[in-house]
């Protein structure tokens, strides 16, 4: 799927599963669900905010990326 696509773009630009999912704000499951094709609700919503992380440089590893609360 398209969401496949740009998860394994993202992936070999340094980004882990953590981090992504700290940033779509959504259950690191669920990224690995998606990444293994499983449907993805709002799909387009969810390659629109994929698309603008491709153009931010991943968050250091051992950082999930989630903020604090």
């Amino acid at each position: 799927t398209m969401v496949q696509g740009a998860l394994g773009a993202l992936r070999e630009r340094g980004w882990t599963m953590d981090a992504l999912a700290g940033e779509l704000g959504v259950s690191a499951h669920a990224m690995y669900g998606w990444a293994d094709g499983r449907p993805v609700l709002l799909e387009k919503v969810v390659l629109i905010v994929l698309a603008l992380l491709s153009q931010r440089s991943p968050p250091p590893r051992g950082r999930s990326g989630r903020r604090p609360t």
